[in-house]
């Protein structure tokens, strides 16, 4: 069942962790393919992740830095809790209890005759429902309720905690610089507080920390250090950490391919109920990566990822269902999962949306075709930069159909699908130029360049 993805569609890898494990690198050189495609000029891109030789040495320097400012810190730390006005606490502790004091003034308004009374499963059906409907407005309450102020004293009493050592305050300190929660966003301040954490075993704090390195967050980018700490992490139970170690070893991030021990981790992240790590254990059945491929079991799993609302996992199943490989050929069912992919911006979902709605389309679903809601879907995933859907828009603009005839946006999208290798989409340029001025091939080019500049920016 290899080929279920139907990736070759666009010419490229849509594997959704590349999305998390590629997605710095393939969008820089496919712009680069793309500008000298389009250019004529040789561009070149120098990747390189930094291994320097120094780790031992950065450790070291973290270290004394830890211990050089911990008394400073103390001191600053403590003033600023001096700072906080103890008459905050008092006043929302006054709250607290008037709202208690409501809650049993309402309970003493009921009259004990009514309560001595049946009451029949109508009235007891309607007090569950009010009382079903008054949780819900509770916890809609109780998310609005938390304002920039009380954001702002949770930080101030993670600080407090964790500077006194607790290993928990020390990670919702790292969070709320990482997120911007009740102070500035500090990328450098929130890995400083993970790392306090993640030494003292906090595994969030680890895999936070693991996710910095990864994605070069506050420190340099490093797969190596990444890995140490989501390993870290891993080994006490994190989920998320698991998938990340299934994923480096799927795709060999930060260390050598190994698809046994990916699918070991996929699995450990995937029976608690992660999604992604659902979606690859159906990737290794479905191509017999660390495990013997098994049609059922892949179908299993994706159905697994998919209904948890994973888009690569829905998109996958769209691809089942369409080619009836596993299962039951069902273009119904088939639209189903890619109109859920779609509607969550995943480009292959949407550029098979579109396909949907017209009469030669591979997708054969019992309505009337209609080119001008294909457009739209098309469009969507062409501006992504799908390029099997610039392909299908420039024809669509080439012959006027479903949208105004434009010589000028045609050979723009067919242009640009070209630069991506598209064979087809290159004949397509070919045809329309035949038809345009010179002027406008030079209006095309020019809109072809813009659009890549807009998309590397």
């Amino acid at each position: 069942m290899g080929g279920i993805h139907f990736l070759n569609w666009s010419g490229n890898d849509n594997d959704p962790m590349l999305n998390k494990f590629r997605d710095l690198i393939i969008p820089i050189l496919e712009q680069a393919d793309a500008l000298n495609a389009l250019s004529g000029k040789d561009v070149n891109v120098g990747l390189s992740v930094n291994h320097e030789e120094e780790e031992d040495e950065e450790y070291e320097y973290e270290e004394e830095e830890d211990e050089e400012y911990e008394e400073e810190e103390e001191d600053e730390e403590e003033d600023e809790y001096d700072e906080y006005d103890e008459e905050d606490e008092e006043d929302e502790e006054e709250e607290y209890d008037e709202e208690e004091e409501d809650e049993y003034d309402e309970e003493d308004e009921y009259d004990e005759e009514d309560e001595e009374e049946e009451y029949d499963e109508e009235d007891e059906y309607d007090e569950e429902d009010e009382e079903e409907e008054y949780d819900e407005e509770d916890e809609y309450d109780e998310e609005e309720e938390y304002t920039v102020e009380e954001r702002e004293a949770d930080f101030l009493r993670y600080l407090r905690e964790a500077a006194q050592g607790d290993d928990e305050a020390q990670y919702n300190l790292g969070l709320s610089y990482g997120n911007g929660s009740g102070v500035d966003e500090d990328f450098d301040e929130a890995v400083r507080w993970y790392r306090k954490s993640a030494k003292q075993g906090n595994a969030g704090a680890q895999y936070l920390l693991g996710s910095a390195y990864f994605n070069g967050e506050g420190v340099a980018q490093d797969y190596v250090k990444a890995l140490k700490w989501f390993q870290k992490s891993a080994e006490q139970g994190d989920a998320e950490a698991q998938c990340m170690m299934g994923g480096a070893y799927y795709y060999g991030s930060g260390v050598d391919e190994d698809y046994t021990e990916a699918f070991k981790w996929f699995q450990k992240s995937a029976e608690q109920g992660d999604d992604v790590a659902q979606y690859h254990i159906g990737l290794s059945y479905d191509f017999g990566k660390g495990v013997a491929q098994d049609d059922v079991e892949c179908v299993k799993w994706y159905h697994m990822s998919a209904e948890q609302g994973n888009a690569e996992a829905q998109e996958t199943l769209g691809g089942i269902y369409a080619s009836g490989v596993g299962v039951d050929e069902d273009h119904d069912e088939a639209y189903k999962w890619y109109r859920m992919s779609a509607d969550q911006g995943n480009a292959g979902a949407q550029y098979c949306v579109g396909d949907s709605f017209l009469e030669y389309g591979w997708i054969s679903i019992d309505r009337p075709s209609d080119h001008t809601e294909a457009s739209k879907w098309l469009r969507k995933a062409a501006e992504q930069g799908y390029a099997s859907a610039q392909d299908a828009l420039g024809l669509l603009y080439f012959e006027g159909d479903g949208v105004i005839e434009d010589f000028v946006e045609a050979y723009k999208w067919s242009n640009l699908a070209a630069a991506q290798g598209d064979k087809r989409a290159k004949g397509r340029r070919d045809d329309v130029t035949k038809k345009m001025t010179i002027e406008q091939i030079a209006e095309a080019q020019k809109l072809s360049r813009e659009w890549l500049d807009n998309r590397q920016d």
